[in-house]
Parts: structure tokens; sequence; C-alpha cells
């Protein structure tokens, strides 16, 4: 795959304590629209690496990682531990963080070299676990905000690769309806507080998205198998 656009370094600190499986479909949709080589993973559970591997920047080996998604770069450890190794001497990075004052424009992508995030579930309303990064200053150079809505990990990164590296200012994107419904059947629906961008084919294009015959341009860019993971999920009994 050719990434036809400046590469950024899109480094997510891993917040939850396990490695869900809507945590592997966002990560693997981003080594389809960011590139592998250009993903950071960290602070993931060292059973994920090969032992001898486990305490530096690597790629996965475990059975559960998808193969496109191994050649990423993977550690067990904090970006606190990392960040001196990852950015080198020079490297720039921006926190993406909602409780940041100023919102993320084209010329940032002049400044920063890589983009933080937290990989964590949001809630509603959110909780601000970005405070999490947030605290460790010596880690980014500048915090922007990506508007007001709280948005999905792999959302946030694709937005921001648009403003950043094709120069596509924030309020030119156009976003679905938010709180975004999924539909179950002609009768049930339920809806995701997090705000998707829209099939647009601008965005479809530079994203590198896959086109798909039954989808119109108002219709989400998500995570491919995500909707088919939330409905498996609403349907399993709670036990």
């Amino acid at each position: 795959m050719t990434i036809s656009y400046r590469k950024l370094g899109v480094v997510i600190e891993h917040l939850e304590e396990e490695l869900f499986e809507w945590c592997i479909l966002e990560y693997c949709f981003l080594c389809d629209t960011i590139g592998a080589e250009n993903l950071y993973i960290l602070n993931v559970p060292s059973e994920l690496f090969a032992p001898e591997t486990s305490d530096s920047i690597t790629n996965a080996t475990h059975e559960r990682i998808p193969e496109k998604l191994r050649k990423a770069n993977w550690s067990s450890k904090s970006l606190v531990n990392v960040y001196q190794e990852l950015y080198g001497e020079n490297g720039q990075a921006v926190l993406l963080d909602p409780a940041a004052e100023e919102d993320l424009v084209p010329a940032d992508g002049d400044t920063f070299q890589f983009m933080i995030l937290g990989g964590i579930l949001g809630t509603d309303p959110p909780k601000d676990r970005t405070i999490e990064v947030r605290r460790h200053e010596q880690v980014y150079s500048g915090r922007r905000r990506l508007g007001p809505l709280q948005m999905s990990t792999d959302t946030a990164a694709n937005v921001a690769a648009l403003v950043m590296s094709h120069k596509m200012p924030l309020e030119s994107l156009r976003f679905c309806p938010f709180p975004i419904e999924i539909r179950v059947d002609s009768i049930t629906s339920f809806e995701l507080p997090f705000s998707y961008l829209q099939r647009v084919p601008e965005v479809v294009s530079k994203l590198n998205v896959k086109n798909e015959k039954d989808k119109k341009e108002s219709d989400a860019i998500m995570a491919p198998g995500m909707e088919e993971l939330l409905l498996k999920e609403l349907n399993e009994p709670l036990i």
C-alpha cells in the first residue's frame, strides 16, 4: 500500500486493561489509513510479544493480532518511558486532547511529526481519561482539540491526519449526526456517543478507505467489522 501524504507518527497510549476486540479493529483500520509503519501502540500487555523483545519497540507476535497489525510498532512500556527513543533529538509531538483550548489546524502539520492519542473506550459523558497522558508534559510539545465532540480512537487519528497531512481544515470535514445511530433491524437501533466522518469521496480517497457499493456518502467511516462486532455483543446474553 502506498501512503500518498506526508507521514506522521501516530502514537497510541493504550489505556485499557486488555486489548479488546474493538481495539484490534480500530488499530487494524489505522494500518489501512495511516500505514502500519507509522503506527505506535504503547502500554499494551507484554504477552503480545516474544519474551526477548517485550521491553522494546517491536512487532507483535501473538496469534490474536492480525498479520497486518503485527507490523505496527508495539511496546509494553508507556510513552513516558520511550518517548525519547521514539521522537529522536528533534521530534515534536502534539497531544490530541478534548480539554485543549486550541483546535488542530493544517499549519500544525508543519510543526509536529507525531500525534498522541489515548487508546480508550469513551464514555457518555466523557471522563477526561486523557489526563493520564496529559500529566506527563515532557512527552508532548503542544495540545490540540478536534472540535467539541468525542471521537473513536481511529476517527480521531484519521481526522488529525486529514488536517495535518492533507491540509484540510477541521471545519471543512463532514461528520455524521451525533450521536450516531446503528440500526439493528427495521424496528430496533442503538446510539454510539461518538462522532464519525462521513464517506465523502475526497476523504475516502485520501484515507485509502475501501469503497463499498452499499454505502452512501452520508454513512459513517467506521473500522471494518465494527458494526458486526457491536451487533454481536448486543445480542450476547447477560450472564
